[in-house]
């Protein structure tokens, strides 16, 4: 290919990955000493003088500690980052950075950070123990002999949990820095090109300089935090809250410790790694392809004209389903309300009328919306994205037509959707089940949350930021099987009916999604009892998810499916809502058929 075409070249998902690790061979001796010096608990030692010392005291090998950890870290972590953001770049912009806003570009190396930040924290960990150890007293030095190792020690020792220790720290370091490496890098490299620099070497190393001084910037402080986190042994901070007061008490300065060693280690790495990455890709690069036309899945709509014949083709957009959704629940909150105080109660002692009499009587009628802005935040959260990933899933697998789609691949589409959602929404949704669940308890037992954000904020405060994710494995559980109760149905009879005379029209939709709500009731049932036991639990009543099992099962039978009616008057409702308000959305504000992307 001609070097004028050089820059039409497309990388590889997995370049990123394998570049990163590379140039982490040649910059670990300088992450080494910035972890080191961002763990000193007074500054003594300068970054020449620490070097001196292990030199001299453990030999020049002791600046490869851990080198194997920290390859690994960056064949996960990176790989991850780097292939989210090159796959959606050539999804959503075929390549060409010009196609897409930058603010998408944020979103999706965002995004790419997130998942990256996750999977990469167990050898992250390991990474940074690896690199202390050597300052250690003898005796208590881990000794790790390399990366897999120290994961399986970890794992025996000290529990799965532990290899996890630090991971929203770890996570929102990742964002920040994959929003400042490679948002930035694009940037100025396209800035560069349009300026009369050609795609070479110069280019290169003058994009990746700034974007790791853009990254050193952003995530510094959360680095800071991240690596104290992971470092200390079990018990030494009870949250990561502890970590950051511990850090403030050692002044602003404190969270940048080892900011110029950082610096010193990151730029050459960043260097590294998109030089690296760029041989990769002029070499073993893809030539340039015919426009993805599914990259307008994302962006904003325009009123459409269509005739209604056509109008089974209109496809929704991503974020459609959680707007619906949310609308949904103003009007089905009380319903919601009253299922989650039958659920909790100790013995079947009021129906659904007497409790509402009950309420009403004793609270007045506002009390039947108790925790209503939890539970618009749950929807704007929780369907939000498991809406989300599955119409987006149709749209890209599909073209929204669910007639190219397998039944079971629309199940695990779903699945995947519920999932996510389901972890994402857990914090709104235990906020909203303790407002809801507020008005029964007696006076001195009250929360009192003055609304959603005040109810997260003082959870965090009072009882730590796990709590926040207390029932989470139910929660996920019930998303799942509601999600694939829901979506699915709701398709497969929507398709049906179209297929048998009806028209794409309230009547159709109104079948479809009574029928989807009925079957998405019968599967999540018992999972949403033992999760609305779980969430509004007191602390210490229940030590894990089986004890509320076992709790239900001594009820019978019948404690799983306590307020099963109630649930599907509440749930039927509100899925019909949903899927009405979503078809509206659809068809006024949806997208035109387009034609399937090569």
């Amino acid at each position: 290919m001609s070097t004028d075409d050089s820059t039409k070249i497309v990388s590889k998902w997995y370049f990123g990955g394998v570049a990163a690790s590379s140039a982490a061979i040649f910059t670990h001796p300088l992450d080494l000493l910035k972890v080191q010096l961002q763990t000193q608990q007074e500054e003594k030692l300068t970054a020449g003088q620490l070097t001196r010392k292990l030199i001299r005291e453990k030999g020049i090998g002791s600046l490869f500690n851990g080198i194997s950890a920290s390859v690994l870290r960056q064949m996960t972590y990176s790989t991850v980052r780097f292939g989210v953001y090159e796959a959606g770049k050539q999804h959503f912009g075929n390549g060409d950075i010009q196609t897409m806003d930058f603010s998408n570009r944020v979103l999706l190396a965002g995004a790419g950070g997130l998942i990256g930040g996750f999977i990469g924290t167990p050898a992250d960990i390991i990474t940074v123990r690896m690199q202390n150890d050597p300052k250690l007293p003898v005796d208590q030095q881990r000794n790790y002999k390399n990366a897999f190792d120290g994961l399986y020690r970890v794992y025996k020792e000290e529990g799965v949990r532990r290899l996890f220790t630090g991971a929203s720290t770890h996570i929102a370091r990742s964002v920040t820095m994959t929003i400042g490496q490679l948002t930035i890098y694009d940037e100025v490299k396209n800035f560069l090109l349009q300026h009369q620099f050609k795609d070479n070497l110069s280019t290169h190393f003058l994009s990746s300089l700034t974007a790791g001084a853009m990254a050193t910037t952003l995530s510094q402080p959360i680095d800071v935090i991240k690596t104290r986190a992971m470092n200390a042994r079990p018990g030494q901070f009870p949250n990561i809250w502890a970590v950051v007061v511990y850090t403030a008490k050692l002044g602003p300065k404190g969270f940048y410790k080892g900011y110029l060693l950082r610096f010193i280690r990151l730029a050459p790495h960043t260097v590294l790694t998109f030089i690296f990455l760029e041989q990769f890709r002029l070499h073993f690069g893809t030539p340039p392809k015919e426009k993805n036309y599914m990259s307008q899945v994302f962006l904003l709509p325009k009123v459409i004209k269509m005739s209604t014949d056509d109008s089974t083709k209109i496809v929704s957009k991503w974020y459609f389903g959680g707007v619906a959704a949310s609308s949904a629940a103003v009007f089905t909150h009380p319903l919601d309300l009253l299922k989650v105080q039958l659920q909790t109660q100790q013995e079947e002692k009021l129906t659904a009328g007497q409790l509402t009499r009950k309420l009403i009587q004793e609270k007045g009628i506002g009390s039947l919306f108790n925790g209503i802005s939890a539970s618009v935040l749950r929807q704007m959260t929780y369907s939000t994205v498991r809406f989300g990933v599955y119409e987006a899933g149709k749209q890209h697998f599909g073209n929204g037509d669910i007639q190219t789609m397998d039944f079971s691949d629309r199940v695990l589409l779903a699945g995947a959707g519920g999932l996510i959602g389901g972890f994402i929404g857990t914090p709104a949704d235990i906020i909203t089940v303790r407002m809801q669940n507020d008005p029964k308890l007696p006076v001195d037992q009250q929360r009192n949350y003055k609304n959603a954000f005040d109810g997260l904020y003082r959870v965090y405060k009072e009882e730590g930021v796990r709590r926040l994710f207390t029932g989470a494995s139910t929660h996920i559980a019930r998303s799942v099987t509601m999600t694939i109760g829901q979506l699915t149905i709701y398709d497969e009879v929507k398709n049906f009916l179209l297929q048998h005379q009806f028209k794409d029209n309230l009547s159709t939709h109104f079948l479809s999604s009574l029928t989807a709500g009925a079957m998405a009731t019968t599967l999540s049932q018992p999972i949403d009892v033992i999760k609305t036991r779980a969430m509004n639990a007191r602390p210490g009543q229940f030590p894990n998810i089986w004890a509320v099992v076992v709790y239900t099962a001594k009820l019978g039978p019948k404690g799983f499916y306590k307020g099963y009616l109630l649930r599907f008057i509440r749930l039927a409702p509100h899925t019909v809502l949903t899927f009405i308000f979503l078809e509206q959305f659809r068809l006024h504000f949806g997208t035109p058929p387009k034609e399937k992307s090569s």
